[in-house]
């Protein structure tokens, strides 16, 4: 099997896949651990990768699962802030927040 070689962003799904041990991204995984692939998740992903896992095996388990995620010592996973220059483009409304 040969491997995934670059830069990956990964995005709500992807982090989900990972964190239940899905056999969908088992390649992903396997690149990453071994240094061909670097793994990118913004912020808010992760968050809501945490927020969807708690909800499936209940707040203790989803960190746990988080944990080994984001402190193993690969640190298979770069955390990413949104920046406004990563907005250029994006209409302002959708941007706007709403108003109470």
């Amino acid at each position: 099997m040969k491997s995934l070689r670059g830069r990956y962003v990964l995005d709500v799904s992807v982090l989900i896949e990972i964190l239940t041990g899905s056999k969908l991204v088992e390649k992903l995984v396997d690149s990453i651990v071994a240094g061909d692939v670097e793994a990118y998740a913004a912020r808010l992903s992760l968050t809501e990768s945490l927020y969807v896992t708690c909800r499936l095996w209940g707040w203790e388990k989803a960190l746990q699962r988080m944990r080994i995620l984001m402190e193993s010592e690969a640190s298979w996973i770069k955390v990413v802030q949104i920046r406004n220059e990563h907005l250029k483009g994006i209409p302002q409304f959708m941007l706007d927040e709403d108003e109470a």
